[in-house]
Protein backbone atom coordinates (compact mmCIF):
# COMPACT_ATOMS: atom_id res chain seq x y z
CA UNK A 1 0.00 0.00 0.00
CA UNK A 2 1.38 3.37 -0.79
CA UNK A 3 1.03 6.08 1.86
CA UNK A 4 0.16 9.50 0.09
CA UNK A 5 -2.29 11.43 1.97
CA UNK A 6 -6.19 11.44 0.56
CA UNK A 7 -9.09 13.61 1.43
CA UNK A 8 -11.55 11.16 0.17
CA UNK A 9 -11.52 7.36 0.32
CA UNK A 10 -13.27 5.59 -2.37
CA UNK A 11 -14.22 1.75 -2.26
CA UNK A 12 -15.22 0.20 -5.62
CA UNK A 13 -16.17 -3.09 -6.06
CA UNK A 14 -15.88 -4.99 -10.22
CA UNK A 15 -18.17 -7.62 -10.24
CA UNK A 16 -19.11 -9.73 -13.28
CA UNK A 17 -18.27 -13.24 -14.56
CA UNK A 18 -15.62 -15.20 -15.21
CA UNK A 19 -13.54 -14.13 -17.88
CA UNK A 20 -15.49 -11.03 -18.28
CA UNK A 21 -11.98 -8.91 -18.55
CA UNK A 22 -12.53 -7.71 -14.72
CA UNK A 23 -8.30 -7.96 -14.03
CA UNK A 24 -7.73 -6.37 -16.91
CA UNK A 25 -9.58 -3.54 -16.53
CA UNK A 26 -8.24 -3.27 -13.11
CA UNK A 27 -4.76 -3.32 -14.48
CA UNK A 28 -5.25 -1.12 -17.12
CA UNK A 29 -7.16 1.60 -15.15
CA UNK A 30 -4.40 1.75 -12.40
CA UNK A 31 -1.26 1.13 -13.87
CA UNK A 32 -2.12 2.10 -17.80
CA UNK A 33 -0.83 -1.85 -18.20
CA UNK A 34 -2.75 -4.22 -20.88
CA UNK A 35 -1.92 -7.67 -20.97
CA UNK A 36 -2.69 -10.17 -23.60
CA UNK A 37 -2.54 -13.49 -21.83
CA UNK A 38 -5.26 -14.90 -19.57
CA UNK A 39 -5.04 -15.81 -15.96
CA UNK A 40 -7.99 -16.87 -13.87
CA UNK A 41 -8.03 -14.55 -10.47
CA UNK A 42 -8.32 -16.61 -7.39
CA UNK A 43 -9.46 -14.88 -4.43
CA UNK A 44 -9.29 -11.34 -4.17
CA UNK A 45 -7.44 -9.03 -6.06
CA UNK A 46 -6.83 -5.17 -5.00
CA UNK A 47 -5.60 -2.31 -6.26
CA UNK A 48 -5.33 1.29 -5.66
CA UNK A 49 -4.87 4.70 -7.61
CA UNK A 50 -4.53 8.32 -6.46
CA UNK A 51 -6.81 10.35 -8.34
CA UNK A 52 -6.44 14.86 -8.20
CA UNK A 53 -9.61 16.70 -9.25
CA UNK A 54 -8.82 20.27 -9.00
CA UNK A 55 -12.07 22.58 -8.02
CA UNK A 56 -13.92 24.98 -10.00
CA UNK A 57 -11.66 27.93 -8.71
CA UNK A 58 -8.74 26.47 -9.84
CA UNK A 59 -6.56 25.93 -6.76
CA UNK A 60 -8.31 23.86 -4.53
CA UNK A 61 -7.65 19.94 -4.93
CA UNK A 62 -8.79 17.22 -3.73
CA UNK A 63 -7.06 13.97 -3.30
CA UNK A 64 -9.30 10.74 -3.97
CA UNK A 65 -7.81 7.38 -2.71
CA UNK A 66 -9.96 4.87 -5.10
CA UNK A 67 -9.82 1.04 -3.93
CA UNK A 68 -10.53 -1.45 -6.35
CA UNK A 69 -11.45 -4.85 -5.71
CA UNK A 70 -12.60 -7.57 -7.22
CA UNK A 71 -13.96 -11.52 -6.54
CA UNK A 72 -12.23 -13.85 -8.64
CA UNK A 73 -14.91 -16.69 -7.84
CA UNK A 74 -18.52 -16.90 -8.61
CA UNK A 75 -21.34 -14.65 -6.85
CA UNK A 76 -22.56 -17.83 -4.29
CA UNK A 77 -19.22 -17.81 -2.33
CA UNK A 78 -18.90 -14.09 -2.29
CA UNK A 79 -19.32 -12.94 1.49
CA UNK A 80 -20.66 -9.79 2.99
CA UNK A 81 -17.30 -8.80 4.06
CA UNK A 82 -16.06 -8.09 1.00
CA UNK A 83 -18.70 -5.50 0.41
CA UNK A 84 -18.48 -3.47 3.50
CA UNK A 85 -17.08 0.06 3.13
CA UNK A 86 -17.93 -0.27 -1.03
CA UNK A 87 -19.35 2.96 -2.29
CA UNK A 88 -19.75 1.98 -5.96
CA UNK A 89 -19.66 -0.85 -7.74
CA UNK A 90 -18.62 -1.72 -11.60
CA UNK A 91 -20.71 -4.45 -13.11
CA UNK A 92 -18.95 -6.03 -15.91
CA UNK A 93 -20.13 -8.06 -18.84
CA UNK A 94 -18.60 -9.55 -21.78
CA UNK A 95 -20.04 -7.56 -24.91
CA UNK A 96 -18.72 -11.17 -27.17
CA UNK A 97 -20.96 -13.23 -24.39
CA UNK A 98 -24.58 -12.90 -24.27
CA UNK A 99 -24.49 -15.11 -21.16
CA UNK A 100 -22.23 -12.77 -19.17
CA UNK A 101 -24.60 -9.92 -19.66
CA UNK A 102 -28.17 -11.99 -18.86
CA UNK A 103 -26.10 -12.47 -15.69
CA UNK A 104 -25.56 -8.65 -14.86
CA UNK A 105 -29.13 -9.09 -13.14
CA UNK A 106 -27.68 -11.94 -10.68
CA UNK A 107 -24.88 -9.81 -9.63
CA UNK A 108 -27.16 -7.06 -9.13
CA UNK A 109 -29.49 -8.77 -6.74
CA UNK A 110 -26.10 -10.05 -4.65
CA UNK A 111 -24.99 -6.52 -4.18
CA UNK A 112 -28.43 -5.38 -3.37
CA UNK A 113 -28.65 -8.16 -0.97
CA UNK A 114 -25.26 -7.41 0.22
CA UNK A 115 -24.42 -3.65 -0.33
CA UNK A 116 -23.62 -1.85 3.47
CA UNK A 117 -25.32 1.23 1.74
CA UNK A 118 -28.64 1.73 0.72
CA UNK A 119 -28.26 3.73 -2.52
CA UNK A 120 -24.78 2.25 -4.00
CA UNK A 121 -23.86 4.21 -7.01
CA UNK A 122 -23.42 1.18 -9.98
CA UNK A 123 -22.25 1.53 -13.58
CA UNK A 124 -22.58 -0.93 -16.24
CA UNK A 125 -19.34 -2.30 -17.65
CA UNK A 126 -19.42 -3.28 -21.45
CA UNK A 127 -15.78 -5.24 -21.42
CA UNK A 128 -14.27 -6.05 -24.90
CA UNK A 129 -15.81 -3.66 -27.02
CA UNK A 130 -12.85 -3.76 -29.66
CA UNK A 131 -13.94 -7.05 -30.64
CA UNK A 132 -16.55 -6.01 -32.74
CA UNK A 133 -16.83 -8.53 -35.26
CA UNK A 134 -17.76 -11.22 -32.58
CA UNK A 135 -19.78 -8.74 -30.30
CA UNK A 136 -23.28 -10.82 -29.16
CA UNK A 137 -24.87 -8.13 -26.95
CA UNK A 138 -25.62 -5.13 -28.47
CA UNK A 139 -26.16 -1.52 -27.90
CA UNK A 140 -30.08 -1.49 -27.69
CA UNK A 141 -29.90 -4.25 -25.16
CA UNK A 142 -27.63 -2.13 -22.87
CA UNK A 143 -29.71 0.71 -23.03
CA UNK A 144 -32.43 -1.33 -21.97
CA UNK A 145 -31.09 -2.45 -19.26
CA UNK A 146 -29.71 0.92 -18.24
CA UNK A 147 -33.65 2.38 -18.46
CA UNK A 148 -34.70 -0.97 -16.11
CA UNK A 149 -31.99 -0.55 -13.90
CA UNK A 150 -32.11 3.02 -13.64
CA UNK A 151 -27.83 2.70 -14.00
CA UNK A 152 -24.94 4.10 -16.22
CA UNK A 153 -24.08 2.01 -19.19
CA UNK A 154 -19.97 2.74 -20.46
CA UNK A 155 -17.66 0.46 -22.51
CA UNK A 156 -14.28 -0.40 -20.76
CA UNK A 157 -12.59 1.53 -23.72
CA UNK A 158 -14.46 4.94 -23.01
CA UNK A 159 -13.70 4.66 -19.50
CA UNK A 160 -10.15 4.11 -20.12
CA UNK A 161 -10.07 6.73 -22.40
CA UNK A 162 -11.30 9.36 -19.96
CA UNK A 163 -9.11 7.98 -17.63
CA UNK A 164 -6.77 8.90 -19.80
CA UNK A 165 -7.56 12.66 -20.07
CA UNK A 166 -8.27 12.81 -16.28
CA UNK A 167 -4.55 11.79 -16.07
CA UNK A 168 -3.13 14.25 -18.47
CA UNK A 169 -4.97 17.07 -16.63
CA UNK A 170 -3.41 16.20 -13.54
CA UNK A 171 -0.27 16.12 -15.13
CA UNK A 172 -0.96 19.62 -16.36
CA UNK A 173 -2.23 20.49 -13.33
CA UNK A 174 0.71 19.71 -11.05
CA UNK A 175 3.05 21.28 -13.77
CA UNK A 176 0.86 24.79 -13.30
CA UNK A 177 1.03 24.30 -9.31
CA UNK A 178 5.20 23.60 -9.50
CA UNK A 179 5.59 26.41 -11.58
CA UNK A 180 3.40 28.77 -9.54
CA UNK A 181 5.62 27.68 -6.77
CA UNK A 182 8.78 28.57 -7.86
Amino acid sequence: MTDWGYDYLIKLLALGDSSVGKTTFLYRYTDHKFNRRFTTTVGIDFREKRVVRTGADGMTENNFRIHLQLDGTQFRSLTTAFFRDARGFLLMFDLTNQQSFLNVRNWMSQLQANAYCDNPDIVLVGMKADLRNLRDVHGRQARDLRKISSRRTISSRRMIRSQRKISSQQKISSRRKISSQR
